[in-house]
């Protein structure tokens, strides 16, 4: 799910957020969250897109990447997509699991990170 075009969020927060919120919503059933995929049994569930008035906590991409002491500009995959827009952040409540995954030469050049969102 995306949230006022800038926050990445699971599909669990839909269910958290007052209706009274949400101003548009939109699904958009062949969109994926990024063009690559790092495991190759993914299937392309769509992308909820919508507009809330709401405050969130989030993360930048840069922040979660500080944190597990990679380079601000690591790749960051979510649910095994990979984010391209950068200045995407992550809703904070919506993080259960960061991997982060070593080179191993043949599908990750580097190491990346792959959150799993709730």
């Amino acid at each position: 799910m995306i949230i006022n075009d800038q926050i990445i969020a699971g599909k669990s927060e839909l269910n958290a957020m007052p209706k009274t919120s949400i101003s548009e919503m939109k699904f958009l059933k062949d969109k994926a969250l990024g063009s690559k995929v790092l495991f190759a049994d993914q299937e392309n569930p769509g992308v909820i897109t919508l507009k809330s008035n709401d405050d969130f906590v989030t993360k930048s991409q840069s922040e979660i990447n500080d944190f597990f002491g990679l380079d601000s500009d690591t790749d960051i995959y979510v649910n095994g997509y990979l984010i391209e827009n950068k200045n995407l952040k992550l809703l904070s409540s919506s993080i259960a699991k960061v991997e982060v995954l070593e080179k191993d030469h043949l599908r990750l050049k580097t190491a990346v990170l792959n959150i799993s969102l709730i």
